[in-house]
C-alpha cells in the first residue's frame, strides 16, 4: 500500500474532461483545496476558488468567485467576483495574526510550530462556515465575511457584505462602508412563501421533468406552487444523483469517493492498493503536505 497526499491544486484539461463525465463542470484556472463534495449537475466557472466546498444539483459559481468552508444548496446562482466564508482573525488574543500558531506562510522562516490555533480547533478551519439553502441567488462581488445562514430563495444583491443570517426568500442589499445590511423586500407574500417552503420543489430534477414533457409551470408563481400540491409526486422525477467526494492530489491526478452529504471531508491523505493503483480509503494524516 502507498499514501498519496492530498493537495490544492488547478487541474489540467484532460482532468477535468473526465470529471466533466459525471456532470461536473469545472473550467480552468478552478483551484480546488481541502476536498469538493458535490452533487452533479454542478458547475464552476473559471478562476473559482473551493476549499472545502460542498455545491449540490443545478447551482453554480460564475468566474472568480471564491468559496471556503461553504455549503450550497440545489438551484443556486452565486454570481462573479463573490467571497464566501471569508478567513477570521481573533481580536481578543494578544496578536490578530496567526504566526503564532502552524501557519504555512511563515514556517519556512520560523522552523514549524506544530499548535493549531484555537480558531481551527473549535471550527475545523480558519475561515467562517456559511450555509447556502436553495433557489439562492447571490450577486456580484458579494462579501460574506461571517458565519451564516442564508434562507432558501434569498437573493443577495451586488456588493452586498452579509453578517447576520438571511431568512428565506428575502431580497437584502447594503452592508458596505455606508450601510448596513438590510432587508429591502421579500421576493413573494407571506402565504407564497410558506406554500413554497412547504412543497420542497427543489427535490425534483425540474430541467428533466420539463425535458420529459412534464407541463411545470414556470412563470406564476401560484400556478407553480398549484402544480406541486395536485400533481402525484410519484410521477415527478427527483435528484437521485449520488453524492461524491473529489480528492486532489494533483493537477493530473484526482480520487473521486461516494459520500453522504454536511460530514466530515478535511481529509489530507489517500491509502492506494499498489497492485490496481485504485484508492481504497481516505483518512487524516499528521504527515507533512
Amino acid at each position: 500500500m502507498s499514501i498519496e497526499i492530498i493537495k490544492a491544486a488547478t487541474l489540467e484539461e484532460s482532468v477535468r474532461a473526465r470529471i466533466a463525465q459525471m456532470n461536473l463542470v469545472i473550467h480552468k484556472d478552478v483551484k480546488l483545496a481541502r476536498n469538493l463534495r458535490f452533487r452533479s449537475p454542478a458547475f464552476l466557472g473559471e478562476g473559482v476558488t473551493a476549499f472545502r466546498l460542498q455545491i449540490d444539483a443545478y447551482s453554480y459559481m460564475e468566474r472568480n468567485s471564491v468559496a471556503m468552508a461553504t455549503t450550497i444548496g440545489r438551484y443556486c446562482s452565486i454570481g462573479h467576483g463573490a467571497d464566501l466564508a471569508m478567513g477570521k482573525h481573533d481580536y481578543t488574543h494578544p496578536t490578530t495574526s496567526p504566526a503564532f500558531y502552524f501557519n504555512v506562510f511563515f514556517m519556512g522562516h520560523s522552523g514549524k510550530i506544530s499548535e493549531q490555533h484555537p480558531l481551527v480547533l473549535a471550527n475545523n478551519g480558519i475561515s467562517n462556515q456559511v450555509h447556502i439553502g436553495h433557489d439562492v441567488w447571490i450577486g456580484a462581488h458579494v462579501r460574506i465575511p461571517a458565519s451564516v445562514t442564508i434562507g432558501h430563495g434569498a437573493v443577495i444583491g451586488t456588493n452586498t457584505v452579509i453578517t447576520k443570517d438571511v431568512p428565506p426568500y428575502a431580497i437584502v442589499v447594503g452592508g458596505g462602508e455606508h450601510s448596513s445590511q438590510r432587508i429591502l423586500k421579500y421576493r413573494f407574500p407571506d402565504e407564497v412563501i410558506s406554500d413554497l417552503l412547504e412543497i420542497n420543489w427543489w427535490d425534483y430534477d425540474i430541467p428533466k421533468m420539463i425535458t420529459a414533457g412534464i407541463k411545470v409551470p414556470r412563470d406564476n408563481v401560484k400556478d407553480f406552487i398549484a402544480f406541486f400540491k395536485n400533481e402525484d409526486r410519484d410521477k415527478l422525477i427527483p435528484i437521485s444523483e449520488p453524492w461524491r467526494l473529489l480528492c486532489t492530489a494533483s493537477e493530473s491526478k484526482v480520487f473521486v469517493f461516494p459520500s453522504e452529504p454536511d460530514t466530515f471531508m478535511d481529509f489530507n491523505a489517500v491509502e492506494i492498493d499498489d497492485a490496481t493503483g485504485n484508492a481504497i480509503r481516505l483518512f487524516v494524516t499528521d504527515m507533512e503536505l
